[in-house]
């Protein structure tokens, strides 16, 4: 995996729970954009589209950022759901969640000395990869 992809993989993990309020805020700003001057001074009709319920839906359901974070929160979802197929224990989605969605995140060092993951230091990191390697293949990306 190129170095490039895993770094964007890890900076998806470690703002995956920061991702509805990523949603909220753009859904915001489109929902509450500057307000357009109307240029027409001399009268009649304004050249402004006027229906802004419609424009809101179509925006969006339109907008790119919002449905990669969508898709990235899915695919990351589901990728922790099917770690419990890969070695039939749970450690695999701890040692992501530890590492990368909690607050307070560990190394892999750290989660070798410590009693949360009672796995090697090496394992861990082989793990760790092979998430990588399959939320890669998931988003498309491998």
């Amino acid at each position: 995996m190129k170095k490039g992809i895993r770094a964007h993989l890890i900076e998806l993990l470690e703002e995956y729970s920061e991702i509805d309020n990523d949603i909220k805020q753009i859904e915001n700003r489109l929902e509450y954009p500057p307000r357009e001057e109307d240029s027409n001074v001399g009268g009649g009709r304004s050249n402004i589209v006027n229906k802004p319920v419609e424009m809101l839906a179509i925006t969006v359901a339109d907008n790119a950022s919002i449905n990669n974070l969508v898709l990235a929160k899915e695919n990351i979802r589901a990728t922790l759901s099917d770690s419990y197929r890969w070695y039939h224990d749970d450690y695999t989605g701890d040692i992501i969640r530890l590492m990368y969605i909690q607050r307070d995140t560990y190394t892999a060092a750290q989660l070798a000395n410590s009693e949360r993951v009672p796995l090697s230091e090496w394992a861990i990191r082989r793990r760790r990869n092979v998430f990588l390697d399959h939320l890669a293949k998931r988003m498309g990306w491998a």
